[in-house]
C-alpha cells in the first residue's frame, strides 16, 4: 500500500538529487514566503497532494507541483525569461522521473507508479508576497492498491 508518506519521500528524494534543486516543502503552499524560506532554499520543489481517488486495483493522488525561483526586482524582464526557461526544465527533470518508473524502474520512483499524460504546465510570477516565479502542474500519480482485508486491521 502506497501512502502520502510514500509519495512524498519520492520527491524529496528526485530534490535532492537533482543538482538545481535546493530545497523541498510540502503541506502548505502558503509557507512559499520569502520571509519563511532563506534565499539559498531557491530554486525549490514544492509538492503537495491535493485529493485522492481510489478503485478496486489503484489509487490517483492528485498533486499540485511547483518549481520556483527569485527574480531581482532591478533586472525583472531578463531574470523572468531566465527563472522560466531554468524552473521549465527542472519541472520537466521531475515529471520524467514518473514517466521512467512507468516504463522500468525509473531512478527515485517505484515501478508501476503512472503519471497521467497530458500534463498541463502553467507559468507564473509573483504568486506570493514575493517575487517567486516558475512553473506550476497539477498531477494524477497512479499507484497500485490491491484491495486486500489480510492486511486490514482487524481483530479476528
Amino acid at each position: 500500500m502506497v501512502t502520502l508518506s510514500d509519495i512524498d519521500k519520492v520527491f524529496r528524494d528526485i530534490a535532492e538529487n537533482h543538482l538545481l534543486i535546493k530545497a523541498f516543502y510540502t503541506y502548505q503552499i502558503d509557507d512559499l514566503d520569502i520571509n519563511k524560506i532563506t534565499i539559498d532554499k531557491y530554486p525549490l520543489l514544492f509538492a503537495q497532494c491535493t485529493r485522492v481517488s481510489a478503485t478496486e486495483s489503484d489509487e490517483t493522488f492528485t498533486y499540485e507541483i511547483l518549481v520556483g525561483d527569485l527574480v531581482i526586482e532591478q533586472q525583472q524582464f531578463l531574470d523572468i525569461m531566465q527563472v522560466y526557461s531554468e524552473t521549465h526544465l527542472i519541472l520537466k527533470d521531475v515529471l520524467a522521473q514518473f514517466n521512467l518508473a512507468a516504463s522500468t524502474a525509473g531512478e527515485y520512483v517505484p515501478p508501476k507508479w503512472v503519471l497521467d499524460f497530458p500534463v498541463t504546465l502553467t507559468p507564473f510570477t509573483a504568486r506570493f508576497n514575493n517575487m517567486l516565479t516558475g512553473w506550476s502542474a497539477t498531477v494524477d500519480i497512479r499507484v497500485p492498491n490491491p484491495l486486500n482485508l489480510c492486511n486490514a486491521l482487524y481483530r479476528v
